[in-house]
Protein backbone atom coordinates (compact mmCIF):
# COMPACT_ATOMS: atom_id res chain seq x y z
CA UNK A 1 0.00 0.00 0.00
CA UNK A 2 1.02 3.87 0.18
CA UNK A 3 1.06 4.26 3.41
CA UNK A 4 3.06 1.48 5.12
CA UNK A 5 4.39 3.83 8.21
CA UNK A 6 0.89 3.78 9.63
CA UNK A 7 1.44 0.26 10.11
CA UNK A 8 4.52 0.37 12.30
CA UNK A 9 3.04 -0.44 15.51
CA UNK A 10 0.31 -2.83 14.07
CA UNK A 11 3.54 -4.72 13.38
CA UNK A 12 5.58 -4.10 16.09
CA UNK A 13 2.96 -3.84 19.00
CA UNK A 14 1.64 -7.83 18.41
CA UNK A 15 5.17 -8.63 19.13
CA UNK A 16 6.22 -6.18 22.06
CA UNK A 17 3.06 -7.79 23.55
CA UNK A 18 2.98 -11.06 23.23
CA UNK A 19 5.29 -12.47 25.44
CA UNK A 20 8.90 -13.46 26.56
CA UNK A 21 11.74 -12.77 24.04
CA UNK A 22 13.02 -16.00 24.20
CA UNK A 23 10.24 -17.64 22.99
CA UNK A 24 10.43 -19.27 19.82
CA UNK A 25 7.60 -19.09 16.58
CA UNK A 26 6.36 -21.83 16.38
CA UNK A 27 4.51 -20.40 12.46
CA UNK A 28 5.04 -18.46 9.76
CA UNK A 29 7.36 -17.81 6.65
CA UNK A 30 11.17 -19.11 6.19
CA UNK A 31 12.38 -15.58 8.17
CA UNK A 32 9.71 -16.13 11.13
CA UNK A 33 9.68 -19.54 12.33
CA UNK A 34 12.13 -21.32 14.75
CA UNK A 35 13.53 -18.19 15.82
CA UNK A 36 12.80 -16.56 19.28
CA UNK A 37 10.59 -13.30 19.53
CA UNK A 38 13.75 -10.82 20.24
CA UNK A 39 15.39 -11.53 17.15
CA UNK A 40 11.90 -11.02 15.07
CA UNK A 41 11.77 -7.48 17.04
CA UNK A 42 15.19 -6.83 16.15
CA UNK A 43 14.58 -7.69 12.56
CA UNK A 44 11.52 -5.23 12.82
CA UNK A 45 13.66 -2.15 14.29
CA UNK A 46 16.15 -2.35 11.60
CA UNK A 47 13.55 -2.21 9.08
CA UNK A 48 12.20 0.76 10.92
CA UNK A 49 15.06 2.60 11.17
CA UNK A 50 16.18 1.73 7.48
CA UNK A 51 13.07 3.26 5.97
CA UNK A 52 13.62 6.88 7.94
CA UNK A 53 13.92 9.39 5.53
CA UNK A 54 17.10 11.66 4.95
CA UNK A 55 16.02 14.18 7.67
CA UNK A 56 15.24 11.66 10.35
CA UNK A 57 11.11 11.34 9.96
CA UNK A 58 8.52 8.63 8.17
CA UNK A 59 7.07 9.56 5.65
CA UNK A 60 4.38 7.60 3.06
CA UNK A 61 7.15 5.54 1.26
CA UNK A 62 10.10 3.84 2.79
CA UNK A 63 12.75 6.62 2.99
CA UNK A 64 10.57 9.05 2.28
CA UNK A 65 11.52 12.55 3.21
CA UNK A 66 8.24 14.81 4.85
CA UNK A 67 7.16 16.92 7.73
CA UNK A 68 3.81 15.21 8.21
CA UNK A 69 3.24 15.00 12.33
CA UNK A 70 0.49 12.25 11.50
CA UNK A 71 3.20 9.72 9.52
CA UNK A 72 6.31 10.53 11.88
CA UNK A 73 3.47 9.40 14.31
CA UNK A 74 4.00 5.95 14.20
CA UNK A 75 7.38 4.30 13.75
CA UNK A 76 8.62 5.91 16.55
CA UNK A 77 6.03 4.18 18.79
CA UNK A 78 6.79 0.97 17.31
CA UNK A 79 10.71 1.24 18.16
CA UNK A 80 10.07 2.45 21.66
CA UNK A 81 7.78 -0.57 22.67
CA UNK A 82 10.26 -2.85 21.00
CA UNK A 83 12.74 -1.59 23.07
CA UNK A 84 11.09 -1.35 25.86
CA UNK A 85 10.05 -5.10 25.55
CA UNK A 86 13.15 -6.26 24.29
CA UNK A 87 15.80 -4.32 24.83
CA UNK A 88 16.26 -4.16 20.89
CA UNK A 89 18.99 -2.13 19.56
CA UNK A 90 17.08 1.12 18.13
CA UNK A 91 20.61 3.59 17.37
CA UNK A 92 21.17 6.55 18.81
CA UNK A 93 22.44 8.05 15.45
CA UNK A 94 18.32 7.47 14.33
CA UNK A 95 17.10 9.04 17.87
CA UNK A 96 19.48 12.08 17.26
CA UNK A 97 18.10 12.34 13.38
CA UNK A 98 13.87 12.13 14.39
CA UNK A 99 15.10 14.69 17.27
CA UNK A 100 16.28 17.06 14.56
CA UNK A 101 13.04 16.46 13.17
CA UNK A 102 10.98 16.97 16.07
CA UNK A 103 12.89 20.31 16.07
CA UNK A 104 12.14 21.50 12.88
CA UNK A 105 8.46 20.19 12.34
CA UNK A 106 6.83 19.68 15.79
CA UNK A 107 8.52 22.64 18.02
CA UNK A 108 6.96 24.48 20.80
CA UNK A 109 3.56 22.73 20.87
CA UNK A 110 3.17 23.24 17.06
CA UNK A 111 3.45 20.72 14.54
CA UNK A 112 3.35 21.22 10.38
CA UNK A 113 0.33 19.08 10.11
CA UNK A 114 -2.56 20.37 8.11
CA UNK A 115 -1.78 24.33 9.06
CA UNK A 116 -0.27 23.51 11.75
CA UNK A 117 -1.45 24.09 15.65
CA UNK A 118 -1.81 21.53 18.53
CA UNK A 119 -3.55 18.47 16.40
CA UNK A 120 -0.92 16.44 16.55
CA UNK A 121 1.37 17.24 19.84
CA UNK A 122 0.39 13.79 20.75
CA UNK A 123 2.52 12.10 17.94
CA UNK A 124 5.22 14.52 18.78
CA UNK A 125 5.35 13.11 22.48
CA UNK A 126 5.38 10.09 21.05
CA UNK A 127 8.69 10.70 19.16
CA UNK A 128 10.49 12.26 22.44
CA UNK A 129 9.13 9.20 24.45
CA UNK A 130 11.55 6.95 22.15
CA UNK A 131 14.41 9.40 21.58
CA UNK A 132 14.69 10.42 25.29
CA UNK A 133 14.40 6.84 26.34
CA UNK A 134 10.64 7.29 28.41
CA UNK A 135 12.31 9.93 30.68
CA UNK A 136 9.75 12.92 30.62
CA UNK A 137 11.13 16.44 31.22
CA UNK A 138 15.04 15.47 31.07
CA UNK A 139 17.00 17.50 28.69
CA UNK A 140 14.01 18.28 26.66
CA UNK A 141 12.01 19.18 29.33
CA UNK A 142 10.81 22.47 27.62
CA UNK A 143 9.61 20.86 24.59
CA UNK A 144 7.68 17.73 26.49
CA UNK A 145 6.08 20.40 28.43
CA UNK A 146 5.16 22.63 25.66
CA UNK A 147 3.16 19.58 23.76
CA UNK A 148 1.76 18.13 26.59
CA UNK A 149 0.41 22.16 27.27
CA UNK A 150 -1.58 21.80 23.71
CA UNK A 151 -2.47 17.70 24.13
CA UNK A 152 -4.34 19.50 27.08
CA UNK A 153 -5.97 22.01 24.41
CA UNK A 154 -7.29 18.74 22.63
CA UNK A 155 -8.56 16.53 25.06
CA UNK A 156 -9.57 19.11 28.29
CA UNK A 157 -13.35 19.21 29.83
CA UNK A 158 -14.93 22.13 27.58
CA UNK A 159 -13.04 21.46 24.37
CA UNK A 160 -15.01 18.79 22.99
CA UNK A 161 -17.68 21.58 21.38
CA UNK A 162 -14.92 21.91 18.61
CA UNK A 163 -15.46 18.32 17.81
CA UNK A 164 -15.02 18.11 13.94
CA UNK A 165 -12.19 16.87 11.63
CA UNK A 166 -10.57 20.65 11.18
CA UNK A 167 -9.82 20.78 15.00
CA UNK A 168 -10.48 17.86 16.72
CA UNK A 169 -11.27 14.08 15.71
CA UNK A 170 -10.82 10.72 17.06
CA UNK A 171 -7.52 10.57 15.31
CA UNK A 172 -6.21 13.46 17.33
CA UNK A 173 -7.47 12.29 20.53
CA UNK A 174 -5.73 8.74 19.98
CA UNK A 175 -2.83 10.45 18.98
CA UNK A 176 -2.81 12.49 22.52
CA UNK A 177 -3.38 9.02 24.23
CA UNK A 178 -0.45 7.48 23.01
CA UNK A 179 2.07 10.88 23.79
CA UNK A 180 0.76 11.12 26.98
CA UNK A 181 1.84 7.12 27.55
CA UNK A 182 5.49 7.74 26.37
CA UNK A 183 7.28 7.57 29.44
CA UNK A 184 7.72 5.83 32.40
CA UNK A 185 5.99 6.47 34.57
CA UNK A 186 2.81 7.64 32.39
CA UNK A 187 1.84 11.14 32.52
CA UNK A 188 -1.63 10.84 34.61
CA UNK A 189 -1.95 14.44 35.14
CA UNK A 190 -2.57 17.68 32.82
CA UNK A 191 -1.11 20.91 33.76
CA UNK A 192 -4.50 22.08 34.93
CA UNK A 193 -4.44 18.94 37.70
CA UNK A 194 -7.03 16.63 35.77
CA UNK A 195 -6.78 13.33 35.35
CA UNK A 196 -6.79 12.88 31.52
CA UNK A 197 -7.88 9.36 31.67
CA UNK A 198 -10.51 9.55 33.75
CA UNK A 199 -11.71 12.73 31.97
CA UNK A 200 -11.15 11.08 28.87
CA UNK A 201 -13.59 7.87 29.36
CA UNK A 202 -16.02 9.89 30.81
CA UNK A 203 -16.06 12.38 27.89
CA UNK A 204 -15.88 9.50 25.15
CA UNK A 205 -18.81 7.74 26.71
CA UNK A 206 -21.18 10.61 26.36
CA UNK A 207 -20.62 10.41 22.92
CA UNK A 208 -20.52 6.72 22.23
CA UNK A 209 -23.46 6.07 19.36
CA UNK A 210 -26.38 3.76 20.36
CA UNK A 211 -24.59 0.98 18.37
CA UNK A 212 -21.16 1.04 20.25
CA UNK A 213 -19.46 3.16 17.68
CA UNK A 214 -17.97 6.55 17.62
CA UNK A 215 -18.31 8.55 14.33
CA UNK A 216 -14.79 10.99 13.44
CA UNK A 217 -17.00 14.53 14.23
CA UNK A 218 -19.49 13.63 16.39
CA UNK A 219 -23.27 13.28 14.48
CA UNK A 220 -21.55 16.20 12.41
CA UNK A 221 -20.91 16.73 8.72
CA UNK A 222 -17.62 17.23 8.35
CA UNK A 223 -17.98 21.23 7.97
CA UNK A 224 -16.95 24.29 10.06
CA UNK A 225 -19.91 27.07 9.77
CA UNK A 226 -18.07 29.59 12.15
CA UNK A 227 -19.32 30.20 16.26
CA UNK A 228 -22.38 29.36 17.11
CA UNK A 229 -23.59 30.56 20.53
CA UNK A 230 -25.95 28.68 22.77
CA UNK A 231 -27.46 29.05 25.73
CA UNK A 232 -29.83 28.05 28.67
CA UNK A 233 -30.60 28.29 32.11
CA UNK A 234 -27.63 31.08 32.56
CA UNK A 235 -25.23 29.33 31.10
CA UNK A 236 -23.76 29.85 28.03
CA UNK A 237 -20.78 28.82 25.70
CA UNK A 238 -19.75 29.39 22.09
CA UNK A 239 -18.16 26.80 19.87
CA UNK A 240 -17.03 26.32 16.40
CA UNK A 241 -19.83 24.48 14.71
CA UNK A 242 -20.94 22.49 12.00
CA UNK A 243 -24.54 23.88 12.23
CA UNK A 244 -25.42 24.46 16.00
CA UNK A 245 -24.38 20.59 16.80
CA UNK A 246 -21.07 21.39 18.45
CA UNK A 247 -22.32 24.27 20.28
CA UNK A 248 -25.44 22.46 21.53
CA UNK A 249 -23.30 19.34 22.27
CA UNK A 250 -21.02 21.15 24.34
CA UNK A 251 -23.70 23.11 26.38
CA UNK A 252 -25.19 20.07 27.23
CA UNK A 253 -21.72 19.35 28.67
CA UNK A 254 -21.52 22.48 30.25
CA UNK A 255 -24.82 21.62 31.84
CA UNK A 256 -24.46 18.64 32.80
CA UNK A 257 -21.22 19.73 34.71
CA UNK A 258 -23.16 22.35 36.43
CA UNK A 259 -25.91 19.25 37.51
CA UNK A 260 -28.33 21.13 35.76
CA UNK A 261 -29.22 18.75 32.98
CA UNK A 262 -29.67 15.06 32.82
CA UNK A 263 -28.22 13.03 29.32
Amino acid sequence: GHTPTYGASAWAEPIAQFGDGSYVAEAGPANIHGRRLDQIAQDLADGLVHCAGNNGGWYYSCNGNGGDASTNGWAPEALRLLERKYGVETYQAAKDRQRTWLQDHCNNGNCTYHHGGPKLSGNALVGYGWVDDQVYDGAAGSQHRRHVDSVSWIISDGAWGRYNNNLRGLYYIYAATKGLRSFVPEIKYLPNGNDWNAMLTRNLLRRQNADGSWDWAGDCPECADGDVTCSLDGVEVTRLSCGGCQAEAALIEALCDAGGYDD
